[in-house]
């Protein structure tokens, strides 16, 4: 019995070794919102980088597993004046967040054997997801100031999807993706949090 996970590992060595296979990048940038007060109305505007692992290629389609990470940064400051009084309210916030996708994908950046210049993408996953938030609210008509600050973890189902358009000499390897994200928080606090992103995969 205590054989058993190292023939499974060795089986599953064999079985990825046997099928076409690489490694991609995506490098670029994300806009991230969802529906509390501090990112309604201002979404996070995040750096995106997003490794995978594609395997079952074939001239058509593959499978892969990715991994998105998107570091946002958020900001919002109202001022506002009533005679001699002053209501302001300045917040800043920051997220990371970072699912793990299954994908199936189809036509350009599917695979290193695709000949197609346009492909899509879709998959689902389970993510994990920090946010810090620090804000001060002052009114000096009744004399209140009060300043705080917070964090968030949580963990959710994702789904994504999108498509890719090869460009360039090496347009089996390089492409544009276009797409959108969801991420639903199951434990921890339970936001829903949407994402547009544009990636250069390579």
């Amino acid at each position: 019995m205590k054989k058993s996970p190292f023939i499974i590992l060795i089986c599953l060595f064999a079985f990825f070794n046997g099928q076409a296979q690489h490694f991609t990048h995506g490098l670029g940038i994300s806009l991230m919102h969802d529906e509390t007060r501090f990112s309604r109305q201002h979404p996070y505007f995040a750096l995106a980088y997003t490794p995978g692992f594609t395997f079952m290629e074939n001239k058509k389609y593959a499978f892969s597993i990715n991994a998105p990470l998107r570091v946002g940064y958020a900001s919002y400051y109202y001022n506002a004046t009533y005679g001699n009084a002053v209501v302001s309210d300045d917040w800043t916030s920051y997220i990371v967040q970072l699912p793990f996708m299954f994908n199936f994908n189809y036509g350009a950046g599917s695979s290193q054997k695709s000949r197609n210049r346009v492909g899509f993408y879709g998959g689902a996953g389970y993510g994990i997801q920090y946010r810090t938030y620090q804000e001060t609210y002052i009114d000096t008509y009744n004399n209140t100031r009060i300043t705080g600050d917070s964090t968030e973890f949580s963990t959710g189902v994702a789904l994504n999807g999108g498509v890719r358009f090869a460009v360039g000499r090496s347009y089996r390897r390089r492409n544009i993706e276009v797409g959108l994200a969801y991420v639903a928080g199951i434990t921890g606090v339970t936001h829903q949090l949407f994402n547009v992103h544009a990636l250069f995969n390579f």
